[in-house]
C-alpha cells in the first residue's frame, strides 16, 4: 500500500447546514484496504440533525462520503423507513457499497438500497437470541458475529454465545445467505464455553475469535480465554491455537482478547495477560 501521510483533521459528525450535531457520535469504521483508498466513514450517532427526517429518537448508523461530504442514514428498511429500535454497531466494506449494522440484537446488511436480515435461520426467521460484535470483510461478502441464538445452526444447543460466519452468495441475480457455525467441534457441536470477538478476512476463509471453550483448541488446559484462528470453509472444527507460545511449547498462562487480522489472514493480533508467550 501507499505510505501514510499526515493530513488535515475535520469534523465528520456535523449537522445539516454545518450546525453542531445535537447528539453524541461514536464507533467509527473507515472504508478502504491495501487496494482501495478510504472513500467513506461509517459511525453510530444519537444526533437527529445529521440527515433530514430523523425523528425516531434513537441512535442510528450513518455513512459519510469523504469526497462529497454527503451523509446518509443506513440503518433503515429496504424502502428507507426509519427504525424504531436503537442501532448499536456499524461496519463498512472497502468500497462503501455494503454496510453491516446491529439493531435490536439482530445483524443486518444494507446493499444496493436493500436491507437484509443476516442473523436468521435457514427458514429466514430472526435469531432467537441477541447477536452482536459484527465484523464485515473488506470484500463485503462475509460477516462474522457472536450470537446467543440457538436457531442459526443445528449444532448449537447451548445457551452461551457462539461465533457465526454468514457468506453472501449470488444466485440467479439474487443474494442468498450461507451461515456456518465457526466455534464448533469436528462433530459439528458448539463449543462447551462462550466464544465471541470475531474478525473476518479473506472473504470468510479466515475467522479469528476469542473462546473460553476447552474442547475447540488442541490440548487446551489453561482455563483461560484464548485466541483461535479458523478456516471454516475448508477445515470446519479445526483451529490454530494463536495465543500459544510455540517457542516455549506452552498455552498462554493468562487471558487473551481483542483478536484481529489483516489480508490475507496469515497474521493474528491480540492482547494478552499471559507472561509466557515469549521467552
Amino acid at each position: 500500500g501507499e505510505p501514510w501521510r499526515a493530513g488535515a483533521t475535520r469534523l465528520v459528525s456535523r449537522g445539516r447546514g454545518g450546525a453542531p450535531a445535537n447528539g453524541a457520535s461514536y464507533l467509527p469504521d473507515l472504508s478502504g484496504d491495501r487496494h482501495h483508498r478510504p472513500r467513506c466513514i461509517a459511525f453510530v450517532s444519537r444526533a437527529s440533525n445529521l440527515v433530514k427526517g430523523d425523528t425516531n429518537g434513537v441512535a442510528d448508523a450513518f455513512v459519510q462520503d469523504l469526497h462529497t461530504h454527503r451523509t446518509r442514514r443506513v440503518s433503515v428498511g429496504t424502502r428507507g423507513r426509519q427504525a424504531s429500535a436503537e442501532t448499536t454497531e456499524v461496519q463498512v466494506d472497502a468500497t462503501c457499497s455494503r454496510v453491516a449494522f446491529v439493531r435490536a440484537g439482530q445483524v443486518y446488511l444494507r446493499t444496493g438500497g436493500k436491507t437484509m436480515l443476516v442473523s436468521a435461520s435457514r427458514a429466514g426467521r430472526a435469531g432467537n437470541g441477541p447477536s452482536s460484535e459484527v465484523a464485515l470483510s473488506r470484500s463485503g461478502d462475509a460477516l462474522a458475529y457472536a450470537s446467543a441464538a440457538t436457531n442459526l445452526s443445528r449444532g448449537d444447543r447451548g445457551s452461551g454465545t457462539d461465533v457465526y460466519l454468514t457468506r453472501l452468495v449470488r444466485h440467479r441475480k439474487r443474494i442468498h445467505r450461507a451461515t456456518t457455525l465457526v466455534s464448533r467441534t469436528r462433530k459439528g457441536r458448539a463449543g462447551n464455553g462462550p466464544s465471541d470477538e470475531p474478525d473476518v478476512v479473506a472473504a470468510g476463509r479466515v475467522v479469528v475469535f476469542r473462546t473460553s471453550a476447552s474442547n475447540l483448541l488442541p490440548h487446551d488446559a489453561n482455563g483461560a480465554p484464548d485466541i483461535a484462528l479458523a478456516n471454516p470453509l475448508s477445515r470446519p472444527g479445526r483451529f490454530l491455537f494463536a495465543s500459544r507460545s510455540e517457542a516455549l511449547g506452552q498455552d498462554g498462562n493468562g487471558a487473551s482478547a481483542d483478536p484481529s487480522s489483516v489480508e490475507p489472514g496469515t497474521n493474528v493480533f491480540f492482547s494478552s495477560e499471559a507472561s509466557n508467550l515469549q521467552s
